[in-house]
């Protein structure tokens, strides 16, 4: 399968999946007394984080730009806070400087 084609399934799959489980919190939130268990979902993000930031050094320059961008995009539409944004670009614009910086050092 060719990459495009690869990331257009790729980017089908996350939004169906995020359709879906936006709407099953919708309906989670809306049985009284289950508010009190969103500290679960909380750690589970936590989790989803740092698998995130793990996988921040296997990714291409060009991955990097895209997420960054992908993350400005949805913040700017108001569907990201602040602190999600601080993890879904500053520490891929780390790992990018890193790279950037071993490879005018010639280490890359």
């Amino acid at each position: 399968m060719s990459d495009g084609k690869r990331g257009f399934l790729e980017i089908l799959e996350n939004v169906i999946t995020g359709i879906v489980i936006g709407a099953f919190l919708t309906e989670f939130r809306a049985v009284p007394g289950m508010e009190s268990y969103f500290w679960i979902i909380d750690i589970f993000g936590l989790v989803g984080y740092a698998a995130l930031v793990m996988a921040v050094f296997k990714w291409s320059i060009g991955y990097i730009l895209g997420w960054a961008f992908g993350a400005w995009v949805l913040y700017s539409a108001g569907l990201m806070h602040l602190e999600e944004i601080m993890v879904y670009i500053v520490i891929p614009a780390i790992i990018l400087g890193l790279r950037v910086y071993f490879f005018i050092k010639g280490e890359s």
